[in-house]
């Protein structure tokens, strides 16, 4: 079997890889996720097929869904500073805080100078501090006090 996109976590059959690629070039990322979709339903693994999905998954809220597969392809290509970026944007939006500093300073560590990496960190932190409770809640003034 002739293979088109050889990287660690397997091949991708040319004639998909064509296909998927051709679906990108000409700005139809719903065909190319279709076509990763239809891949992956055939057993076929790799890591672009998962990060297609997992941008699919992202774009419709299913943040879980879409750490699933950025793990599975992360487990692939251990290390790449653009899936830690979009893994640590999707952690951010599951609302699971903690992983989502652990990837962000891995993606910053992979990749110092982006933007991303460290947006992502900076919005790690202003989420998880907007979602804790600050100082005493208000009360309702007393009849007293509007006197």
């Amino acid at each position: 079997m002739t293979t088109g996109h050889r990287q660690a976590g397997g091949d991708v059959p040319l004639p998909i890889y064509l296909e998927i690629d051709a679906a990108m070039r000409a700005g139809d990322m719903r065909g190319a996720v279709t076509l990763a979709r239809q891949a992956l339903g055939q057993g076929l693994r790799h890591p672009v097929l998962f990060h297609l999905r997992a941008q699919s998954f992202e774009a419709q809220g299913l943040f879980e869904q879409a750490v699933a597969d950025l793990d599975a392809a992360l487990a692939m290509r251990p290390g790449d500073p653009n899936l830690l970026v979009e893994l640590g944007r999707c952690l951010v939006a599951a609302n699971d805080f903690q992983r989502a500093g652990e990837v962000s300073r891995a993606a910053i560590a992979a990749a110092p100078h982006s933007a991303a990496a460290h947006y992502n960190l900076a919005a790690r932190r202003n989420s998880s501090v907007s979602s804790k409770p600050r100082g005493r809640p208000m009360r309702k003034p007393s009849s007293s006090t509007l006197r």
